[in-house]
């Protein structure tokens, strides 16, 4: 297979005449707030004419009435999330430069936005000026190198080693038949003077990754050649100084063997050991916040239980008047809301605390059940082994939703966890035989504050699915029982 080459102009002006200063981009999102800032950058100063779509549906509509010069789009949205809709387009032949625009951090979403023909990969963080920056920069390359005409095999490689070694990249190769490795002067920069491999000697470079890291590295590496696809991974490597470095290296086997075999291993090694300790430090700083925020908790609950206690000892006397009595009502009632709202930031604290995590679906949903009272309810999980990537908080997600039909279903006397798989994503049902859920509250039933307890359970259900790309809608018939039916993104669920 011969070698890809990139074309890459040789100006930032050379890029624009290619790309076009007025060429007319797609932007994708569910968030206004993104649309608007990252579609006004592009516009403002880009140059470019943004049409601006909310859903990938919409987007899907849009592309087959209007010319555009690349599309960019956020890749967790309810119903299809982004790369479902990349894959839509290819499928109707649609070869239009596609930048994935995401604030998942996943390196398998990177993987699978490439697979799936991904021109670039821009990670989102609160859409700031720096952001919008690199979001055109990925844009205008994207165009220019779709457009751009062949030039000799010596430019090309001028210009990809320029951007190698302006991008700080180690690129490593691994024959798999000699057991030869190569690589080029930034892997020895990143890890010290004599961080040189022997070329034979693929021990040497295990022994340098930490070992809580080294099984996960290898089985990744592994599994990419066992499946022929791309592959990445983050790990701790040793310097020749003793000091630890986090390595990003993203690598894919190649068949070119005779025998048809995968002969070599080829990708490329970052240090990015900057980002790790700033997302640590982030982490340090939420700990430490929700720790301030636990015990300021702590402290209003005992000062309101307090006031709830006095009010209720006024209560008791007799020599109130009416109006007395009515006031220290209100004043028991408020109390009782500040105690729930507080309560309520104790468990919306809890959000996003923890990293993602593949779950086994059945498993959870069994664990979620052991703490209700199912007494004359048949309660069945059908879903064999799938596994979602999902938030810690996934199995509070499946709790409400059984607590929710046993609380109002009305009769309930059968409950069912079932997975169908649609052509844009799976979708984990949990139904019941109750009174389902009236057209009219159809709408709301997932807003804060909504229902007859106390509104939290549901809507805190979409925000912790919401983290990961999964939605949530209910879909039953009244009459006929309720329906919630979860909408799992293609990549975010498998079954081993």
């Amino acid at each position: 297979m011969p070698p890809v080459i990139y074309s890459w102009p040789r100006s930032l002006g050379v890029m624009m005449a290619r790309a076009g200063g007025t060429a007319r981009v797609l932007i994708v999102d569910d968030d206004p707030v993104v649309l608007e800032r990252a579609g006004g950058y592009l516009e403002g100063t880009g140059g470019y004419d943004c049409i601006r779509a909310s859903s990938a549906e919409e987007a899907l509509s849009l592309v087959g009435r209007i010319e555009c010069a690349a599309v960019v789009s956020d890749e967790q949205m309810p119903g299809m999330n982004g790369i479902a809709f990349l894959r839509a387009l290819r499928a109707r032949g649609v070869t239009v430069p596609f930048v994935l625009y995401t604030g998942k951090s996943r390196d398998s979403v990177f993987e699978e936005a490439i697979d799936a023909g991904a021109s670039f990969y821009v990670r989102k963080g609160g859409c700031t000026p720096a952001e919008c920056a690199e979001l055109l920069h990925a844009v205008r390359c994207a165009i220019a190198l779709a457009g751009a005409p062949p030039i000799a095999r010596h430019t090309a490689d001028e210009w990809l080693a320029l951007a190698v070694e302006g991008a700080g990249l180690a690129v490593w190769g691994y024959d798999l038949v000699t057991g030869e490795i190569t690589y080029n002067r930034r892997w020895g920069e990143i890890i010290g003077p004599s961080g040189t491999v022997p070329k034979n000697d693929l021990a040497a470079w295990q022994a340098r990754i930490h070992p809580d890291d080294r099984e996960g590295v290898m089985d990744a590496i592994v599994e990419g050649i066992r499946r022929e696809n791309a592959f990445s991974v983050e790990y701790r490597l040793r310097c020749d100084d003793g000091a630890w470095k986090w390595i990003l290296s993203i690598g894919r086997a190649q068949r070119d063997d005779p025998a048809g075999q995968v002969s070599r291993v080829a990708g490329i090694s970052q240090d990015v050991t900057a980002r790790r300790r700033a997302e640590e430090a982030l982490r340090e700083a939420n700990r430490k916040l929700n720790l301030l925020g636990s015990i300021t908790r702590h402290d209003v609950l005992n000062q309101v239980t307090a006031i709830a206690g006095y009010t209720w000892l006024l209560l008791d006397t007799g020599s109130l008047s009416p109006f007395q009595r009515d006031t220290l009502g209100k004043i028991r009632d408020l109390v009782g809301m500040i105690s729930r709202e507080v309560e309520f930031t104790r468990l919306y604290a809890d959000l996003g605390v923890m990293e993602p995590r593949w779950q086994h679906v059945g498993k959870v949903a069994a664990r979620a059940a052991e703490g209700l009272d199912f007494d004359g309810i048949t309660f069945s999980v059908a879903t064999g082994d799938l596994e979602v990537f999902a938030d810690p908080l996934f199995e509070k997600v499946l709790f409400n939703c059984f607590e929710n039909a046993l609380r109002h279903g009305g009769g309930v006397s059968r409950i069912e966890v079932s997975f169908v798989e649609r052509e844009t994503c799976g979708e984990i049902v949990v139904a019941d035989d109750g009174v389902g859920v009236p057209f009219s509250q159809k709408k709301n039933i997932f807003a804060r504050g909504i229902g007859q307890h106390t509104g939290f359970g549901l809507f805190l259900a979409k925000e912790v699915l919401d983290l990961t790309g999964i939605g949530i809608r209910e879909g039953g018939m009244p009459g006929e029982g309720a329906r919630f039916v979860l909408s799992v993104p293609k990549g975010a669920y498998r079954n081993p």
